[in-house]
């Protein structure tokens, strides 16, 4: 199952910050998103908008991740960066529209 997430920068001068965090993540985080059900995850910056999009095994993966007392940390530093006010983010479904490589693989059987 992939979902969305969807948060924003404070500001888009934080956007090398952001990067350098997650080029530091922390390895017990890491550990985490595996207990929770996160299988894989993708961060993308547009202007000031951090787009994450993952593989979870169930619809509740995230809120595991949420929490445990590891993201609970993560999520204190990363408040300075983000558009955020403590609550709970929601991670919502994604309805899948097109698939370039399945496309092609039709194409070439």
């Amino acid at each position: 199952m992939k979902q969305a997430i969807v948060l924003r920068l404070q500001d888009e001068g934080l956007a090398s910050e952001c990067k350098k965090r997650h080029d530091e993540i922390w390895p017990e985080l890491v550990e985490e998103f595996a207990v929770s059900g996160i299988q894989d995850m993708e961060i993308f910056l547009r202007g000031k908008e951090v787009i994450i999009v993952s593989e979870v095994v169930d619809s509740q993966a995230w809120t595991r991740l949420w929490a445990s007392p590891v993201h609970k940390r993560w999520d204190q530093e990363m408040s300075r960066l983000l558009e955020y006010d403590g609550n709970t983010v929601r991670a919502d479904s994604l309805e899948r529209v097109f698939s370039l490589s399945q496309h092609r693989r039709a194409v070439d059987a």
